[in-house]
């Protein structure tokens, strides 16, 4: 069978689009009636899967758009928030996020609620719901789902840092949150280790992830860079890095794996680390202060390059500038292509197949990493539009 790369946009009005990535060459359209936004799409193993804002998930043949099999979880939404009125497409929810590995899928309903379901049939295997007052889906491994969450209660945990900060003027400058980390068993939802602040994944909207599993370890970004063991949540080792502090906005991390180096951004700060020890690569530090600044606020990795996201103001632009991974150089610029990118759209970039894919209120833009040139675009408004990548 031929390998086909392809990009796949659900909307707001429960349509799905599938492209070929190389071409952009409509392969199929489905007409689901749920609607879609942000994270709302995943694929692993055979099997496309969507989560909706009106309480359904859904698994699509990614060949052919067909479907072969849905799940209503409106009842369950309702029990869960003690609405009166189910979920429907007149009340949507706030979000629907999901992420899928070949045998788990694992969707966040809501601020407060995850649903495990059994990836080949849809069955529902267990429910949480979070009492602190914000909560993250970051990612399925192994045997493991990793959630945040945010919580009102101090704990010791924080308050030691707090003291740390007194003594340190670095880390007095810097923005703890207070969150925590757990591991839940996808099989059935137990709890399994939590990691509380400044050892914690950040809480954060974007298809770069905060925390990664790979394997056996769990690499993740927040108040520090630091790496778990998947298994127990013991720390294996631990890296103090730089937030943006210009700017008076929650810290942001991300980062990406790509054997034998980790990647991160905190927006102020773009780092390569050897994944086996945490020790340091290179790095690059964003430039500006006050009104004038520059900050990072994506990354994708392809062929040993790493493709950052730069948010610059004055004028309010996005380019993607072009890493070498092993030495950090700069190898290339989107700062020629013709197209105005707005950072609040753009930040949600994806690639594959030596191609980069910017969304935008315009249209969905495909770049090719070697020129930064533009291959294809689809005119269609993608602020609120979810769209993932992959090859099948």
């Amino acid at each position: 069978m031929v390998r086909v790369a392809m990009v796949v946009i659900g909307t707001g009005d429960g349509d799905l689009f599938a492209y070929r990535a190389l071409d952009g060459t409509l392969l199929w359209h489905q007409s689901l009636g749920h609607p879609m936004q942000g994270r709302g799409l995943t694929q692993s193993g055979e099997l496309l899967y969507a989560a909706s804002l009106d309480g359904w998930v859904l698994a699509l043949d990614p060949r052919d758009g067909h479907l072969i099999w849905s799940q209503s979880c409106q009842s369950l939404i309702a029990s869960a928030f003690s609405r009166s009125q189910p979920i429907s497409v007149q009340e949507p929810l706030s979000m629907a996020r999901i992420i899928s590995s070949p045998t788990h899928l694992m969707v966040q309903m809501g601020a407060k609620l995850i649903l495990a379901f059994a990836a080949h049939d849809g069955t529902v295997l267990w429910t949480y719901l979070s009492s602190g007052s914000e909560l993250a889906l970051h990612a399925i491994g192994d045997t493991m789902g990793y959630i945040s969450e945010r919580n009102a209660m101090a704990r010791k945990e924080f308050v030691d840092q707090v003291a740390l900060r007194q003594q340190d003027p670095l880390l007095a400058r810097r923005a703890y949150v207070l969150f925590n980390t757990t591991a839940l068993a996808v099989a059935n939802g137990t709890e399994c280790w939590t990691s509380f602040a400044p050892h914690a994944a950040l809480i954060q909207d974007s298809h770069t992830p905060s925390l990664m599993e790979v394997q056996g370890k769990v690499y993740l970004i927040g108040n520090n860079l630091a790496c778990l063991n998947a298994l127990t949540g013991t720390t294996e080792w631990v890296m103090t890095i730089a937030y943006h502090t210009q700017e008076r906005r929650p810290p942001i991390g991300a980062l990406v794996i790509h054997d034998p180096y980790l990647c991160i951004d905190t927006g102020s700060y773009l780092g390569c680390y050897r994944r086996a020890d945490g020790s340091l690569v290179w790095e690059h530090v964003a430039q500006g202060q006050g009104e004038m600044f520059e900050r990072y606020d994506a990354l994708v990795i392809q062929d040993h390059v790493v493709y950052a996201g730069k948010r610059q103001s004055q004028p309010d632009q996005f380019i993607i500038e072009g890493f070498d991974m092993a030495s950090g150089n700069l190898i290339c610029s989107s700062g020629q292509v013709n197209i105005s990118f707005r950072p609040e759209i753009a930040y949600r970039m994806q690639g594959i197949d030596h191609q980069l894919f910017i969304p935008s209120d315009s249209g969905l833009y495909a770049l090719d990493t070697r020129t930064m040139q533009l291959l294809w675009s689809v005119p269609r408004d993608m602020r609120y539009g979810a769209f993932c990548t992959f090859a099948i």
